[in-house]
């Protein structure tokens, strides 16, 4: 199975209408984009609850280097939380050219 494709399945299990609740089908997941290895989805409920959209963004750049995420990764997460600052910029803009 290509990797967009197992990308769109994983979204069908973790998305849902957030009016109704229900899981999107995969026919109501659409592509519509890649950029800069990201791919965006679309999602739009089936039960006329417009103009609900959804994008679900997800790297597939190193598809196959993801793991599970295990108590080390949350204890670290949670030091960088904790002594975070609130500058993104100082965190992402570093050596992006505009």
């Amino acid at each position: 199975m290509n990797p967009i494709q197992e990308i769109i399945q994983q979204a069908q299990k973790d998305l849902y209408c957030p009016t109704c609740g229900r899981s999107f089908t995969l026919n109501e997941i659409k592509l519509r984009g890649l950029y800069n290895n990201t791919i965006l989805l679309q999602t739009v409920c089936a039960n006329d609850h417009t103009p609900i959209i959804m994008i679900f963004v997800a790297s597939y750049k190193n598809i196959n280097n993801i793991h599970i995420i295990n108590a080390d990764d949350i204890l670290k997460a949670h030091k960088t939380l904790k002594n975070f600052n609130g500058d993104f910029q100082a965190i992402w803009g570093k050596g992006r050219n505009k």
